[in-house]
């Protein structure tokens, strides 16, 4: 993969590369195929820096921990634009769970263990969520106040006897069925996967709110290059 849009939290700026801070987004995660997938995906519209950060979950929804890892990741690195994402898995039979813990159940019983928690039901349907969170720091926004912007997308599918070893290192993806394919996610390659992937689908989401991120701070420095906007007092 070509990684020339890409930066390396521990490698520095990449040769050549022209440093401009609003154009450039700070991704934090612990998992490299997210970090890979943002890179595919986001590369296009920005510069990334790469974090690799595991950051502490709060228990809550979606939202509330994407938000709060967002909030994190914003103290840290707070002159700068920053993007989490959170992808939970939920059963339709057990009212939505495991949801955003899934990381914890895949831990204890993997992806066979997953199956299998469906296995005596009828509904083995199921959902992949994936929510983004963009930090967005003061000097950047309109208000001149910290914001968060959260996107979400939605994967529809089913639990299946596990098939296939691709896909995420977290390893429920051979175990999930998209709806629209015979194939588990564990059994496509990265090209076939980013079709489906929720996260992919989330991170395009990002990159609008990026892009008028970047276009309202590219407006406020033409204003002030031609002296608009500034009153000055005799």
């Amino acid at each position: 993969m070509d990684h020339s849009n890409s930066i390396d939290a521990d490698a520095g700026v990449a040769p050549g590369m022209i440093f401009l801070p609003r154009n450039i987004v700070t991704f934090v995660s612990g998992n490299p195929d997210k970090r890979n997938d943002a890179i595919a995906i986001l590369s296009p519209y920005t510069d990334i820096k790469l974090v690799d950060l595991d950051l502490k979950e709060i228990q809550g929804d979606e939202k509330e921990i994407a938000k709060d890892k967002c909030d994190l990741a914003m103290k840290l690195f707070e002159n700068e634009i920053v993007i989490v994402e959170d992808t939970s898995l939920r059963f339709t039979e057990f009212g939505g769970m495991p949801g955003p813990y899934i990381k914890h159940f895949n831990k204890t019983v993997g992806a066979d263990g997953l199956y299998k928690m469906l296995f005596c039901y009828s509904d083995k349907s199921a959902i992949v969520r994936s929510t983004v969170a963009i930090g967005v720091p003061k000097h950047l926004t309109n208000d001149g106040l910290r914001q968060i912007h959260i996107v979400s997308n939605n994967l529809k599918g089913e639990i299946v006897e596990p098939r296939g070893e691709n896909g995420d290192k977290n390893g429920w993806d051979p175990c999930f069925k998209p709806a629209e394919t015979f194939l588990t996610l564990g059994e496509m390659d990265e090209k076939e996967r980013r079709k489906y992937c929720s996260r992919v689908g989330a991170l395009f989401q990002a990159t609008k709110v990026l892009l008028n991120i970047f276009n309202q701070n590219m407006d406020a420095s033409k204003n002030e290059e031609n002296g608009s906007g500034i009153e000055l007092n005799n």
